[in-house]
């Protein structure tokens, strides 16, 4: 599991939510693949580790909500950075 921002204080930040990613066919000019990123709004912040267990959860126990949504996997999003992690 990663260790996330710290404050300076040495406490971690409070910045990631878990999200749903579509990855697309298409590609852009680059040539990367297309991924739409949907952040679930729960009203809560985490921390990286906190967030990585409940992507965990999820993935474990949400994938049929997950393709009837129509997204391929659940990751954990870096509200401050706007970063799928």
């Amino acid at each position: 599991m990663g260790e996330g921002l710290t404050h300076e204080s040495g406490k971690s930040m409070r910045i990631y939510v878990a999200a749903m990613v579509r990855l697309e066919p298409r590609r852009d000019e680059d040539g990367v693949t297309l991924r739409y990123i949907y952040p679930l709004k729960t009203g809560k912040l985490y921390t990286l580790s906190e967030a990585e267990t409940i992507v965990a959860r999820l993935q474990k126990y949400c994938q049929v909500e997950l393709k009837v949504l129509d997204y391929d996997r659940f990751v954990s999003y870096n509200t401050y950075s706007h970063k799928e992690i």
